[in-house]
């Protein structure tokens, strides 16, 4: 099928997915097997195989560093990429920048998914967006981590500068955000898009963003989001949210104006009929 071009789209939904017939008598069972990682990784080897391959969809609890190494370095052809929980341990980054030159130019990539990827940090989102001049889809759903660095924001009048990413390139048709802290909404906020879903229970940490940065996410159109809870919901989902509040701003005293409000003064339609497409635990 590889030397034909036949495998045009490839997905692998765990790594567990294929067992063997291992031992004898009592200890006679069924363990998990190398075979679809190997499969995998015979493919991303193959050149005429990687030029054929045009939608990669991966969830695994880990990926190797050479899987990862391959995905970014062979995959030239690819249209769509989605990779859900791995890697999970940021060795090596999404996008870290020593690693920038090793992802290939791709000038067909339109939609790529990262969800629950903790490797995939906040401000490498944008230094992916610049990479893939094609991209029109970004859905980030991850999560903090601990380890986490807060990058510096960019001041005032940031999207007038020349050399800013909205004005080197054309806004996304669509970018997801969900489990976003505060400051990783107002970090990717310089990410140009039509529309754009954040899909938090907590809306205050949009607003507050918005409210912080009036230049955000340049040429939006319609901003997508979450039906409002209901008393019941809020209080039940207020029980601990300590552990889970990493790199939120603290409110300041003085009253913010509401989400609505805001979009009406930028012109941006708000619409409540968002949905989580990756719900998890922390929120």
């Amino acid at each position: 099928m590889m030397e034909a071009n036949q495998i045009i789209r490839f997905g692998l939904f765990s790594a567990q997915i294929m067992k063997t017939l291992r031992g004898k008598g009592r200890y006679f069972g069924l363990q998990a097997s190398n075979a679809p990682m190997e499969m995998l990784k015979q493919i991303l080897r193959s050149e005429r195989a990687c030029r054929a391959l045009q939608r990669l969809d991966l969830t695994m609890e880990d990926m190797t560093r050479e899987c990862l190494f391959l995905i970014r370095s062979r995959l030239t052809s690819l249209r769509s990429l989605t990779i859900r929980h791995a890697p999970r341990f940021r060795l090596p980054g999404i996008f870290e920048p020593i690693c920038q030159q090793l992802w290939c130019q791709n000038n067909n990539l339109t939609t790529l998914n990262l969800m629950r990827c903790s490797s995939a940090h906040a401000a490498q989102m944008v230094s992916l967006v610049w990479h893939f001049p094609t991209l029109e889809v970004l859905v980030w759903a991850t999560c903090g981590h601990q380890d986490d660095l807060i990058p510096p924001f960019s001041k005032a009048g940031w999207s007038k500068d020349p050399t800013s990413l909205p004005r080197l390139r054309q806004p996304l048709k669509l970018l997801v955000l969900e489990h976003a802290l505060e400051w990783e909404i107002r970090v990717m906020g310089v990410i140009p898009a039509e529309t754009v879903i954040v899909a938090h229970p907590d809306e205050l940490r949009l607003t507050r963003s918005m409210a912080h940065r009036v230049e955000m996410f340049p040429g939006m159109k319609t901003l997508r989001v979450l039906p409002r809870e209901s008393d019941e919901e809020r209080e039940s989902r207020r029980v601990d949210d300590s552990a889970h509040s990493l790199g939120d701003q603290v409110s300041d005293n003085k009253t913010l104006p509401t989400l609505d409000v805001l979009c009406e003064d930028l012109g941006v339609v708000l619409l409540r009929d968002a949905e989580l497409l990756h719900p998890c635990d922390c929120c």
